[in-house]
């Protein structure tokens, strides 16, 4: 069952199909003409394509992003792909991902819990790939986290009950432009290489 939404465009399966089809085409069209000049292992293949199913699909959640962490954590923790798909850009989906699987995470006595879950997996990536954090990702860690902490600490005190939507899609919508920002830096890394 389809619900109308008040508030976001309706966008139809059809749409999004469509969309879809237009976005594997792009990063086949990039695979392929890299083929020859870099190895690309199968799993980075895997994670980039639910990359592109999971930005422009009819039915998104935030358990599927773990579709395209989970490959390309693999494909970087096995060190396949390094040239295209490094640490750093690993370490931004696994904090994108934590920070979007918090939603489900969502009673008040689950809120420290919550918060402690995502630093510890922040962190545990962060070690497991020998990222930085301090020093070069903050940016990232701000922008990802900041709709969970705006819904989880400020919503209730700015906005009372009203807009109680406001916070998932402010979540969702950041989900989607930080993993397409990713994307894009990574597809245009492989088409240079």
């Amino acid at each position: 069952i389809v619900k109308e939404m008040m508030v976001l465009p309706v966008v139809s399966p059809f749409a999004a199909m469509l969309c879809t089809i237009l976005g594997y085409t792009v990063l086949l069209v990039v695979l392929q003409r890299a083929r020859r000049r870099v190895r690309i292992p199968f799993i980075i293949w895997i994670g980039l394509g639910n990359a592109v199913a999971f930005c422009f699909g009819w039915h998104v959640h935030e358990k599927a992003i773990l579709m395209i962490h989970v490959p390309l954590l693999m494909g970087g923790l096995m060190g396949g792909g390094s040239t295209v798909v490094g640490p750093t850009d690993t370490w931004r989906l696994a904090v994108l991902a934590n920070a979007a699987v918090m939603p489900l995470l969502f009673r008040a006595e689950e809120l420290i819990l919550n918060w402690v879950i995502l630093a510890a997996g922040i962190v545990i990536h962060a070690y497991l790939l020998d990222i930085d954090i301090i020093r070069a990702q903050k940016w990232w860690l701000v922008t990802a986290t900041a709709p969970q902490f705006y819904g989880d600490f400020l919503h209730h005190h700015i906005l009372a009950d009203n807009y109680w939507f406001l916070p998932l899609a402010l979540n969702s919508v950041m989900t989607a432009l930080l993993l397409t920002q990713g994307l894009s830096l990574i597809m245009r890394r492989i088409d240079a290489a």
